[in-house]
């Protein structure tokens, strides 16, 4: 593996959190970027291009720990409300995240934010390693065969694959990036409740959570002074 200044060039096809080793990279390398592709720790890199590390000072760390949020609200959610089901993420502007949540018999407000935090909090606290699977399509709608939600997504793909991030008991569809880990998710806040169309069926309504996730608190709180102010 040849190292020069900052650039990497891949000589093989290799695992990120593998380079990461192997070039003697520390734990401030959260993935690697090559033009405006990014790569996660968990991703294989191929041969033949040339990388940067992602660190977590970068701007693009963000999207990892919004990625990251938008699962711990997931997990948290499914604690509380046992059967509620899950459309797909989104992503907003520089920090927002959202998950649309199918719960008919329950309509969400601002009032649950707080318990909805607190839950996210604990799993936060588990420090649950982050784990991806890639599957082939016919084994993913197997996996999530009494869920309409995820079947929808997984039928309108184009791809052969699905990709799966696993943490503690909880497992989703999510293209990443992704950390390694919940705890570094240690700044968010959740803000709003919207009503959506699925995507794949205009007439099912579901609830869209949204939440902001910061690298530091010195973001949050100015987001959230900013916010107040408008």
């Amino acid at each position: 593996m040849e190292v020069f200044l900052n650039n990497i060039f891949i000589e093989h096809a290799i695992i990120g959190i593998d380079l990461r080793t192997e070039c003697n990279l520390g734990d401030e390398v959260v993935g690697f970027k090559s033009n405006d592709k990014v790569f996660d720790l968990h991703s294989v890199i191929s041969e033949g291009i040339e990388v940067q590390p992602v660190l977590d000072s970068d701007e693009e760390y963000l999207h990892f720990l919004r990625h990251d949020a938008a699962h711990v609200l997931a997990q948290a959610l499914t604690v509380l409300f046992p059967k509620i089901q899950f459309g797909k993420q989104f992503f907003e502007g520089k920090f927002i995240f959202a998950f649309d949540v199918y719960l008919p018999e329950y309509n969400f407000s601002s009032e649950d934010f707080p318990k909805i935090e607190n839950e996210m909090r604990n799993v936060i606290a588990q420090e649950d390693d982050i784990i991806k699977h890639i599957v082939e399509k016919s084994k993913a709608l197997e996996r999530f065969a009494d869920d309409k939600f995820k079947q929808d997504i997984i039928n309108h793909s184009s791809c052969d694959s699905v990709v799966l991030y696993e943490h503690g008991d909880y497992i989703d569809i999510c293209h990443g990036p992704r950390g390694l880990n919940n705890k570094y998710v240690k700044y968010f806040k959740l803000l709003n409740v919207q009503e959506v169309s699925w995507l794949y069926d205009e007439k099912i309504k579901l609830q869209r959570i949204l939440g902001a996730c910061f690298a530091d608190e010195t973001s949050m709180k100015q987001f959230l002074l900013e916010k107040e102010k408008n």
